[in-house]
């Protein structure tokens, strides 16, 4: 658990909504593994959630299935476009992720 009592996987979801919004703006087509690009983010996240010590695995573990889960079911150049087209300033990219992701799983 976090210490605001965020269950764990709703952080691994908020989590796979900022991480994939940041590639997506980034990459143009989809990058062969997402393992590589996130595994730096990942620090990041744990620390922003709060992600105490005995679940910190966990939680990466999780943010590494879902971001690829998501990727594998979604198009990416769709999320590439809304990340970096006209309108993505008034698109919350990480929300969408996020709520998409909870309708996948």
């Amino acid at each position: 658990m976090t210490p605001a009592s965020v269950p764990l996987d709703a952080a691994a979801r908020a989590a796979v909504g900022h991480l994939l919004s940041a590639l997506y703006a980034e990459h143009a087509a989809a990058p062969p593994s997402l393992a590589p690009l996130l595994a730096p983010a990942l620090v990041a996240q744990v620390q922003r959630y709060g992600v105490t010590p005995p679940h910190e695995e966990t939680f990466r573990q999780d943010v590494l299935s879902m971001a690829g889960a998501f990727a594998a079911h979604t198009d990416w150049a769709e999320y590439h476009a809304l990340a970096t087209g006209e309108y993505a300033a008034l698109i919350d990219l990480p929300a969408v992720i996020t709520r998409r992701l909870a309708a996948l799983i």
